[in-house]
């Protein structure tokens, strides 16, 4: 539990507080990107997250990117070490071995200093509208290696302690069929991030970081609080179910998707063996 007791009326203001910042993070993303992958159909998601990496608010944007962001955000954590971390940061990876999602996907994560130490990371997911390989869009069905889907970003900083890489901009740039809209969105991504900076910052000062921290660690709590009782209401058991894919767009053959959910109490487990 939180060391600092959080009463029921400070936690909803302040959870809406991160929500709005995240909701501002993503209204600067849309409305400054240059590709209609963004602007238009608006594939994209905004979030924030404390210094070790635990999703605190997100913007109610695409819903498969919003389950992907915590894992990507872990990952990057455990490449570069908290006390690597500069201020003025920003990272790009697309990695589809941690996301999980294609290589369209580029994430950017920057970590938030506050009085020379990280108090906080913005992350953002953006779908590129390319990134190279073999096909125009980067999404081949006729793909039979990940080096014929694009380039792939393996967590390199694009902005290095406040300073762009325009090392790292010409290789992008250079690899991609539409680099001015790609670099866009990339410029898109970084002032989502800045905005969520600005916004942090001014809650520091505004409340303290001690207690902004606090606020942010009881949310979590809180949530993990109301998803055990959703949990209860289930009765205990094992649910089973399957279906198939018609194909994966090389073969017809279905492929078959299996989930068990066993239900103990307050705790769900979710087996795909099989």
């Amino acid at each position: 539990m939180s060391e600092t007791r959080i009463d029921a009326i400070t936690l909803e203001v302040m959870k809406n507080a991160f929500h709005t910042i995240a909701e501002e993070m993503g209204v600067t993303l849309i409305r400054t990107s240059l590709s209609t992958n963004i602007k238009d159909r608006m594939d994209c998601s905004t979030a924030i997250y404390t210094r070790d990496g635990n999703l605190v608010a997100q913007a109610e944007h695409v819903p498969l990117h919003l389950g992907l962001m915590p894992s990507v955000v872990e990952e990057v954590l455990k490449i570069y070490r908290a006390d690597e971390l500069q201020d003025g940061d920003a990272i790009l990876i697309n990695d589809p071995y941690i996301s999980g999602s294609h290589l369209p996907d580029i994430f950017m994560i920057s970590p938030v200093f506050y009085k020379g130490k990280l108090a906080a990371l913005a992350a953002n997911i953006a779908h590129h509208v390319d990134v190279g390989g073999q096909t125009p869009g980067s999404m081949s069905v006729k793909a039979t290696e990940i080096f014929q889907e694009g380039l792939r970003l393996p967590a390199i900083r694009v902005r290095k302690a406040g300073v762009l890489d325009n090392e790292v901009i010409r290789l992008l740039a250079s690899n991609v069929r539409t680099g001015k809209e790609v670099i866009g969105d990339i410029y898109a991504q970084l002032a989502a991030n800045n905005v969520a900076e600005t916004r942090l910052k001014e809650m520091f000062e505004k409340y303290s970081f001690e207690h902004t921290e606090a606020c942010m660690k009881e949310i979590i709590e809180y949530s993990d609080r109301r998803l055990r009782v959703a949990i209860k209401e289930v009765p205990n058991g094992v649910y089973e179910f399957e279906d198939y894919l018609e194909g994966d767009g090389i073969t017809e053959d279905y492929i078959k998707v299996r989930a068990k959910v066993i239900i103990h109490d307050d705790e769900i487990t979710v087996d795909f063996t099989g």
